[in-house]
């Protein structure tokens, strides 16, 4: 099998194409959905919607979080006018970091509540 890995300037299209505001309002959009066709009998559905809402939520800003660094650090290396100690300034990845480990942990709860909700959709 072989691995196929997008062009770089496909990543910069696609990152570039992302409107923020737009991403939030299809996340609330999203979850509204979700809250309304997981609406069952008891009060554990909304609690599922809940804390799926909360973990994409966090998701989301942690890998914000992460981009931002991203783009910090190409902002610094594109500035011709960039000191060493303006990239060794670039180089504290420990807030990019630990947003990254945060994602990690993160992203086996999204799996999950994708799961609990595939689980409600599926008794409905």
């Amino acid at each position: 099998m072989e691995l196929s890995i997008p062009a770089i300037d496909e990543i910069d299209e696609r990152a570039d194409s992302r409107d923020p505001q737009e991403s939030w309002v299809g996340f609330q959009e999203a979850i509204k959905v979700l809250r309304s066709r997981i609406r069952g009998n008891g009060a554990s559905d909304l609690v599922i919607a809940d804390l799926f809402e909360d973990d994409l939520r966090q998701s989301r800003i942690a890998l914000a979080e992460v981009q931002s660094y991203l783009d910090q650090v190409v902002e610094t290396l594109s500035d011709p006018g960039a000191s060493p100690s303006d990239l060794i300034a670039a180089s504290d990845t420990s807030e990019a970091f630990a947003q990254a480990e945060k994602l990690l942990q993160l992203l086996p709860a999204l799996r999950r509540r994708l799961g609990q909700a595939a689980l409600k959709l599926s008794r409905g």
